[in-house]
């Protein structure tokens, strides 16, 4: 069966009516019987920005099962979609390579190519170091002149691996929005909207947290809480544990008053930055997705809430 038709399947029960949201030729999902509903808005150059997993049935005790490689379905399915609206499409999938499991961010690209990022902390407290391996460098990615590090939810709680570091040479930062798509369970919610507003502010960085709303196959609540912070951690969107896609508004980036209080002679920062400071403006163009429709059969596990 294709994801589609196992996401469908898991939703129907639950809902009253179904609705599949895409751009593109209606006809190819026409075997579904499900009207269609293409988006409003236009598209920017990040399209969607999707939940961590946000394609896989997880089921801890068996991962390898539910794993694909590198040509799989999902792996497609990304690919096509960001080829399809001609902009970047991202999320984490479980991948496979030989005997072990990755959980891999998929950073997928309109010309069809695609990077990756590996998640690097595994959350122990649920056994993934027994499940998963972590990857061991970080990505950053260019993006119509924004610098991006995309991270996987347990990732967050590390400051020293998201570390932003100012590069003097080329007088600009590692990075200048960082990006964390996670299955960050409902019941350390208020750790998930600290650490996303620590992240921003101690690295002078835009952040971007996209969760998954609903409940899984192991009774795990998630409450969504995805959001768009400026470089102060003032929050830009703020979504709450509602499916949705959000388009966050455009506003100044001041890039180069960011980056000139980076340095030793300049530490402190002002309450706010005029909308008109420093280099050209670059809107916030992307999408933010929490899906909730892709939950894990009914499995029991020791930890209760500790899936992460």
């Amino acid at each position: 069966a294709s994801l589609l038709s196992q996401a469908i399947a898991r939703l129907e029960p639950q809902v009253e009516r179904l609705a599949l949201s895409a751009n593109g030729d209606p006809a190819r999902f026409a075997g579904f019987g499900l009207p269609v509903l293409p988006d409003a808005a236009a598209l920017g150059p990040l399209a969607g920005v999707l939940a961590a997993l946000a394609t896989c049935l997880l089921v801890f005790g068996a991962v390898l099962g539910n794993a694909e490689g590198m040509d799989g379905d999902g792996i497609r399915w990304l690919s096509a979609l960001a080829v399809e609206v001609g902009a970047v499409v991202t999320g984490s999938l479980i991948i496979r390579e030989g005997e072990k499991c990755l959980n891999r961010l998929i950073w997928a690209k309109p010309d069809g190519s695609h990077e990756i990022y590996d998640k690097r902390h595994l959350f122990r407290m649920a056994d993934e170091h027994l499940r998963y391996a972590g990857g061991s460098e970080r990505l950053i990615v260019e993006l119509k002149g924004w610098r991006i590090c995309p991270q996987v939810c347990y990732d967050l709680r590390f400051p020293v691996w998201s570390r932003n570091r100012y590069d003097r040479t080329a007088a600009r930062f590692d990075y200048d929005l960082i990006l964390f798509v996670a299955n960050w369970p409902a019941p350390r919610r208020y750790a998930w909207s600290s650490l996303l507003r620590a992240r921003a502010i101690e690295n002078l960085s835009y952040c971007v947290g996209v969760n998954r709303v609903g409940t899984d196959g192991n009774n795990i609540a998630y409450a969504g809480d995805s959001a768009v912070l400026d470089f102060l951690g003032q929050p830009l969107v703020e979504l709450g544990a509602q499916e949705q896609v959000v388009t966050p508004p455009g506003r100044g980036f001041p890039n180069r008053a960011r980056d000139q209080s980076a340095r030793p002679e300049n530490r402190s920062i002002p309450a706010s930055w005029p909308a008109t400071s420093g280099s050209a403006h670059k809107r916030h163009e992307f999408r933010l997705t929490g899906f909730s429709s892709l939950a894990a059969p009914e499995r029991a596990h020791p930890v209760s809430g500790a899936r992460r």
